[in-house]
């Protein structure tokens, strides 16, 4: 501070050069006394405290206004440790723009920057999303998965109270997930793009003296784009798709009007929570002096700092814990087939996730629109561990749950007048036996190993014979080619059933359509027309 202590910047300069100072607060003006070159030295030395240069340093932090009093501590708290911890050091907050000002010797700056990025970085911060009544029992019942989901996806706590929704956890994530909760009450998505102070300034002036440069980007892609003066951030709102594209337009931008400020690093989803963890982003603001955040719109790391040096370094000490985490996750992936074991490891309730965590010590996330399982852990020991364990799961799902694929014509015979075949198979071997909605052809049979075994041998049985008695004639088709083939809704094969009086069942997993019942004239014809469309296709 100015005044005060023995350490205090006056009395340094009084000390230093045989003035007498006085800072008048009332009208924030600096009086120095004394032998004239003495105090035209002294001042020299105030104006590099204000200004910079010859050791001395400024620079500008943008905090959020949520994580401001954290940053603060209370009664000051936290900010009085960092100057005593860092004699020499003056840091002032202006509440008016969420600005922090640190001045003082150069290393020393730089130390305190550092800090304080990492403070406001790994603050946990509070909001909320106020709703109706109508949006509650929405969100408490039909939509009860939602707000989980949008937990696991930002690391975010949230809880549902009847008028609004909490939001609990570090800045990033808490924004994310309020734009997600947003997104689903209102329709409207919002993304950022948050800069440093001086870079933000920069644009800033780019942009007032020509709008023109977010008019066109905005025109091109429907999305509305503000500048935030608060936290130094560009916020685009719109439709998802829509930010995510002006995003990538204005960091175009952004890389032309700022060279080697500004570097990306993608990442896959599964690295999202291992790489956005707070702490560990902040280790890698604190040894490169580089801001670091996750953006999940781009699927990436954001390193930015008006420092081109900072923002290597970062680059680097990103890319290097990018490979570590890929050690500590591990991706298994499925067919799309096999969506129907989602269900089976979430368990009822989560139960049987939340086992497998507590006892393999390992984090397992799912991504069914990309169906696949993220196993993550503190070692990649505890990561194979999770591994076999989810695979024995499987194993164990597949040997207690199976489908089986008949021809389409043969499944009025299985089931049989008014399901008496299907009711059959089950009591017979005490399983549960269903028809899948989307594939109609389709008969799942679940229950325990043995009687599903036993159930899938009595249907391949009576399959056999049933083809023994309907034998067809079979032709394969390239994997491309089979919808076109089939037709829209089926229709080219309703068409050669009905002129040719033959039953076609087409078998998507073994790509082969199999032409039945007629006469062999008529089965021959039906292959015809097949062959016709093939080569129509393929010309």
């Amino acid at each position: 501070g100015w005044g005060g202590s023995s350490d205090s910047i006056l009395h340094k300069l009084e000390a230093k050069h045989e003035v007498k100072a006085q800072f008048r607060k009332a009208v924030n003006l600096l009086q120095v006394r004394g032998e004239a070159d003495k105090v035209f030295a002294a001042l020299e030395d105030v104006k590099k405290f204000f200004n910079g240069g010859d050791g001395m340093s400024i620079c500008r932090l943008i905090c959020p206004e949520e994580a401001l009093g954290g940053v603060i501590g209370k009664g000051g708290s936290n900010i009085s440790k960092l100057k005593t911890e860092l004699k020499g050091v003056m840091i002032h907050i202006v509440r008016e723009n969420n600005t922090i000002i640190i001045k003082g010797p150069e290393d020393l700056v730089k130390q305190c920057r550092t800090r304080l990025i990492t403070t406001i970085a790994t603050t946990r911060v509070n909001d909320s999303v106020a709703i109706s009544p109508e949006q509650h029992g929405e969100l408490f019942s039909v939509k009860s998965d939602f707000l989980k989901q949008i937990s696991r996806l930002t690391n975010a706590q949230i809880t549902l109270n009847e008028t609004s929704i909490k939001i609990r956890g570090i800045r990033a994530d808490v924004r994310d997930a309020k734009a997600n909760i947003n997104e689903y009450l209102e329709g409207s998505y919002q993304g950022f793009i948050d800069l440093e102070a001086s870079q933000f300034s920069r644009l800033k002036g780019t942009i007032t003296k020509d709008p023109s440069h977010f008019e066109r980007i905005s025109a091109s892609t429907g999305a509305h784009i503000i500048l935030k003066d608060s936290d130094c951030t560009i916020q685009i709102s719109g439709k998802r798709s829509k930010v995510k594209k002006t995003k990538s337009l204005v960091m175009d931008f952004l890389d032309f009007m700022l060279p080697s400020q500004l570097q990306v690093v993608k990442i896959h989803r599964s690295l999202f929570k291992s790489m956005g963890d707070p702490t560990r982003l902040a280790l890698i603001a604190t040894n490169s002096g580089a801001s670091i955040s996750l953006d999940r719109d781009m699927n990436c790391i954001l390193i930015r700092s008006d420092d081109s040096s900072y923002c290597d370094k970062a680059l680097k000490l990103v890319n290097t814990t990018m490979v570590v985490c890929q050690k500590l996750n591990v991706v298994m992936s499925f067919d799309t087939s096999d969506a129907w074991l989602f269900p089976i490891i979430v368990g009822k309730g989560g139960s049987t996730i939340q086992k497998l965590a507590k006892e393999t010590g390992c984090s397992f996330d799912i991504f069914r629109d990309e169906a696949n399982v993220v196993i993550s852990a503190d070692s990649e020991e505890i990561v194979q561990t999770g591994k076999d364990a989810l695979e024995r799961l499987i194993y164990q799902a597949k040997k207690e749950c199976i489908f089986i694929e008949l021809p389409e014509s043969a499944i009025p015979a299985f089931v049989g007048r008014r399901g008496v075949g299907i009711k059959q198979l089950s009591a017979d071997n005490d399983v549960q036996v269903d028809i899948s909605k989307k594939h109609t052809s389709t008969i799942k049979i679940s229950g325990n190993e043995h009687c599903v075994a036993c159930a899938q041998s009595a249907v391949l049985s009576w399959l056999e014979e049933w083809e023994a008695k309907h034998i067809g004639m079979v032709i394969s088709v390239e994997e491309r080619l089979l919808p076109l083939v089939i037709g829209k809704g089926g229709e080219n094969v309703r068409s050669i059933e009905k002129k040719s009086g033959c039953n076609i069942d087409i078998n998507r997993q073994r790509l082969t359509l199999t032409v039945r019942n007629g006469s062999n004239a008529n089965r021959e014809s039906a292959i015809n027309a097949i062959e016709v469309i093939i080569h129509e296709e393929e010309a």
